[in-house]
């Protein structure tokens, strides 16, 4: 099955599709993992995506959908995937039609204040790229403070999860990537993510079901 995640930060996008991924053996691309490591390699992709990150802008379509086009074709993604993070805007949008077709958008929701407590409290490992929260009342919490519990890599807090670079995300979105939706139609799953990452699964799934698309 070849899905899309879709939502405004925060809304738990990461968590979701990393707790399919595990159970189903669908691998994730998320082009913000693999943006971070082209930008810890030092390639010139990634010191374009940097840029863009460090100015709170949106790394530019063609670099993005550079990316995820060398990943779709690989063996790894060549039976389904879970895409994490891409498309952002309409541009990307057409870029990625030509490259592949998906099976549902799954469009996940969530009030802005939820979103930010999200995004303050997410902590990334900077190895794996597991996903992590230490607010009190965001889940899923490391077993051991600022160590991933799945690789035992240092958990990091993003340099765009603040509150000013925060806000001129969810801005760009609401702005340049909401639009996408009417692109694809009777593919979108909408998805009410207030609840918890568990109780949020379970929605997706029957959502899917729904839908006629399930993974047994």
């Amino acid at each position: 099955m070849k899905l899309i995640f879709f939502g405004a930060q925060g809304v738990g996008k990461g968590t979701l599709a990393q707790m399919l991924s595990e159970k189903y053996g669908i691998p994730t691309l998320s082009t913000g993992q693999v943006l971070r490591e082209a930008i810890a390699a030092g390639t010139e992709l990634g010191k374009i995506a940097e840029k863009s990150i460090n100015d709170g802008i949106l790394v530019p379509p063609e670099v993005a959908a550079g990316i995820v086009n060398e990943a779709v074709v690989t063996d790894k993604f060549k039976d389904g995937y879970i895409l994490d993070g891409f498309p952002r805007n309409l541009k990307q949008t057409e870029l990625f039609e030509e490259m592949d077709q998906i099976d549902a958008v799954v469009v996940l929701t969530a009030p802005y204040e939820l979103s930010i407590k999200r995004l303050t409290g997410r902590r990334t490992c900077n190895n794996c790229g597991a996903i992590f929260n230490i607010d009190p009342d965001c889940a899923p919490h490391p077993e051991k403070d600022g160590i991933c519990d799945k690789c035992t890599g240092e958990l990091i807090q993003r340099d765009d999860d603040t509150p000013d670079a925060i806000q001129q995300r969810l801005d760009i979105y609401h702005k340049e990537t909401e639009p996408i939706l009417e692109k694809y139609g009777d593919k979108v799953v909408p998805i009410d993510a207030t609840s918890t990452p568990e109780g949020n699964f379970q929605r997706i799934l029957d959502a899917l079901k729904e839908k006629g698309l399930t993974f047994e």
